[in-house]
């Protein structure tokens, strides 16, 4: 008798354990070379967001996947040297990036303004994750955005119940246009822990709530204009993935959702691309089972070298390694020619001296 309860208070307890609150903190955080399939859902299903508590479960496996994009995070090293400047310099030790972000998302929300191959700039220190600045092709210039007061993202730990706010700021000058101004007042909470539930899966996750109050500044044609806006960040954090499993977002009345996903057959609107200076490089489909294609479109003549590596950093093959006119260019490529295993493997793409990691997933 004794030994049976001591085996049901065995169990009990290894269950507790197994359903415990995750430690999610510095070391989670991305690093040149990750790459996350990111699927866009039109709606939550249903399912009120904004609930939670200790040892909760969230089900959102109803969720659609209209349209898919890619994050890719690459070295500050890689970026145009005007944005290395401030982003990978003791200068400005404050905005020192460990990691950019190549994003089609523009910070500066002025829709005649021809922006494109936008970068963020994050800070990961053991004590926070902080978003310190951007880069833009602002018609046809790269203009860097420094931060004076950084805003940070996280602040370590992530613990049940922690509270955090910050402010952050930039102000900019746009040649030929005017200036862009940004104010953003913070407040984060860990509200909640437990199993979350999406169509890409099931995970162990904390959630962080962002409060966001934005004021914005702008000159534009020597009229000046300002705006406030607000909007709420749920985000969901699951050990070994460096961006959340899935983000609501309330920019009220709209509400946009985003979570982790493979490759959905049924998308009909998906771009995994790098568009960096004088490329644009795509690798489809990824992950890939029997074949890949590799597309680009050079915007000038360049000399290009793209060539696939293991997580060895050994070198496989190279598919190309020449001096290439201005175009569009695309080739397919056998999983079984090549003799590539199941796993991960790195495409460096280098041209005009400047490199480039895409990762490529077979399984």
């Amino acid at each position: 008798m004794k030994k049976s309860i001591f085996l049901l208070l065995l169990l009990a307890l290894t269950i507790n354990i197994l359903k415990a609150q995750i430690t999610y903190g510095t070391s989670e955080m991305p690093t040149p070379g990750d790459t996350f399939r990111i699927s866009i859902a039109a709606s939550t299903g249903g399912v009120d967001y904004t609930l939670t508590g200790v040892n909760y479960n969230w089900d959102f496996s109803n969720l659609n996947h209209p349209s898919q994009n890619i994050d890719t995070f690459v070295s500050v090293t890689t970026v145009p040297a005007i944005y290395q400047l401030i982003f990978n310099s003791a200068i400005y030790p404050n905005n020192r990036a460990t990691v950019a972000m190549h994003q089609t998302n523009s910070p500066i929300p002025i829709p005649s303004l021809q922006i494109r191959d936008v970068y963020n700039f994050y800070r990961n220190t053991t004590t926070f994750y902080a978003l310190v600045g951007y880069g833009a092709n602002v018609s046809g210039s790269n203009l860097p955005i420094r931060f004076n007061n950084v805003d940070y993202i996280y602040r370590f730990p992530l613990l049940q119940g922690n509270n955090d706010s910050c402010v952050s700021n930039f102000g900019v000058s746009i040649p030929g246009v005017g200036y862009f101004g940004e104010t953003k007042k913070r407040k984060n909470t860990v509200d909640g822990w437990g199993t979350l539930i999406t169509p890409y899966g099931t995970f162990q996750t904390i959630r962080v709530k962002s409060e966001l109050f934005m004021h914005d500044t702008l000159n534009y044609n020597s009229v000046g204009y300002a705006q406030d806006r607000n909007e709420t960040e749920y985000k969901w954090l699951a050990n070994g993935y460096a961006i959340p499993i899935l983000t609501v977002i309330n920019r009220s009345p709209a509400v946009y959702v985003e979570y982790i996903d493979s490759v959905r057959s049924t998308i009909t609107n998906y771009k995994e691309n790098i568009n960096i200076n004088n490329i644009n490089f795509s690798v489809f489909p990824n992950p890939c089972k029997e074949y890949f294609n590799l597309s680009y479109n050079l915007f000038e003549k360049s000399i290009i070298n793209i060539s696939l590596f293991n997580l060895q950093g050994e070198k496989i093959t190279t598919f190309a390694n020449s001096d290439q006119l201005e175009g569009e260019y695309s080739y397919q490529y056998n999983i079984s020619d090549l003799k590539l295993s199941k796993g991960v493997y790195y495409i460096r793409v280098t041209a005009k001296n400047k490199t480039y990691i895409k990762k490529l997933i077979i399984n």
